[in-house]
């Protein structure tokens, strides 16, 4: 099948050109939220500490922690998970050197 642009003298493409260099120069415009989430019951993968079940060190804190995407920016509020994990960073770190 071909398509054709509305011009008579255009060049006609082939429909498996156009859909093929569609796929390949097209991207989703997404922000990735909710893959890993956060809670307290056993399908959360981290804490609400963002500390990772079953790992010990290591804890995540970005937009994948948010269960779904906010209607706000969604910069400011990784700026505000970030924020957290950095204080619950400091707060067992201060903890630690009291001993």
């Amino acid at each position: 099948m071909t398509a054709s642009l509305s011009s008579s003298n255009a060049p006609r493409v082939a429909h498996a050109t156009v859909v093929e260099e569609a796929c390949q120069s097209l991207r989703t415009y997404s922000h990735h939220v909710g893959t890993c989430r956060i809670g307290t019951d056993e399908m959360a993968l981290v804490d609400t500490s963002l500390h990772v079940h079953g790992i010990d060190g290591l804890r995540v804190a970005d937009a994948s922690v948010m269960p779904s995407i906010v209607s706000a920016n969604t910069i400011a509020t990784v700026y505000g998970i970030a924020e957290r994990a950095a204080a619950l960073i400091r707060a067992k770190s201060r903890a630690s050197n009291a001993r």
